[in-house]
């Protein structure tokens, strides 16, 4: 089967080389890698170029910037690949990750099949070493494993999907944690999900990449809208998963609002709270989150919020 792997850029030069010499580095041979410049402001997606003249699977699209979403999306709108893979561009993957992860995928008559993942604050290098026999873990209700087990993680990048099987899905542009909102659509249409226990992925703990760096209110803002398309997809097509997500999916990510705000520098907290509680008071109202799933220091901060 062809991979195609999608590669969005957008200021990453010191990681792009790496990222796709891992991927040209595949024992699975039959791939493309589309990388989609997506306005970058260094020259990543030039190095791109002198990567794809090298090796013809490469190809490099440029566009105006559209945030990480928009560039994936491109990345569907080019792909000619029976499997769709994502790559982050200051990641990198294991060598036999294709060749492994797709044999199970066949094996299981799968869609979607899943990977796990390592962090690591080392750049890519050739010689990684073997991994373990990989065990594979089979789940019968994709959607409850995603909202109550760690080992189906939220990130896209963790998963080969069928591309027939995601063709009318997209990335909503214009938002942070995007992949929440991706993943459980794809987990609500999946009737058995399969998940390779090997560290596959390497996620390069970036201090500027967007996940690492700081709060800002428009980071909360993504991820009110975020319990809201959740909310509102599972409300039409899954509604009896509805409380369930709203203990594992939609009030941990009012948790992580806080976790992020209380992180910051003590002059900074004054604004990010000013910003946050009126619309966490909103989404409280309106039934979208509760106390429910939150641990107890959560939820003292979430009563003090709707005080």
């Amino acid at each position: 089967m062809k991979v195609s792997v999608i590669v969005p850029m957008w200021n990453v030069a010191p990681y792009i080389e790496g990222c796709l010499a891992s991927i040209a580095a595949q024992t699975h041979r039959d791939l493309e890698c589309i990388c989609v410049d997506d306005g970058s402001p260094d020259n990543a997606g030039d190095l791109a170029d002198a990567f794809a003249q090298k090796d013809k699977r490469f190809r490099v699209i440029r566009q105006q910037n559209m945030g990480l979403s928009g560039a994936r999306n491109t990345g569907l709108e080019h792909a000619c690949g029976e499997v769709v893979s994502f790559v982050d561009a200051d990641d990198y993957i294991h060598p036999h990750t294709l060749e492994t992860v797709l044999a199970v995928m066949k094996k299981e008559n799968v869609d979607v099949i899943g990977f796990g993942f390592q962090k690591t604050s080392a750049r890519y290098t050739a010689d990684l070493p073997k991994l373990p026999n990989s065990p594979t873990h089979i789940f019968q209700n994709p959607l409850s494993a995603f909202m109550t087990r760690r080992d189906v993680p939220t990130s896209s990048c963790v998963r080969l999907y069928r591309r027939t099987f995601i063709q009318d899905m997209r990335f909503v542009v214009g938002l942070c944690f995007e992949d929440v909102v991706w993943t459980t659509e794809v987990m609500s249409k999946l009737n058995k999900y399969v998940f390779v226990d090997s560290p596959f992925y390497y996620y390069y703990t970036n201090p500027n990449s967007l996940m690492q760096s700081c709060w800002t209110n428009e980071k909360t803002d993504s991820y009110l809208t975020v319990i809201n398309l959740v909310y509102d997809y599972l409300a039409q097509h899954r509604p009896k998963d509805l409380k369930i997500a709203q203990k594992c999916i939609l009030n941990s990510r009012v948790k992580m609002i806080f976790n992020r705000i209380k992180k910051m520098p003590k002059a900074q907290q004054p604004a990010l709270w000013a910003h946050a509680i009126p619309l966490i008071r909103e989404l409280y109202a309106n039934g979208r989150i509760s106390y429910s799933g939150l641990k107890l220091k959560h939820k003292l901060t979430l009563l003090n919020v709707l005080k």
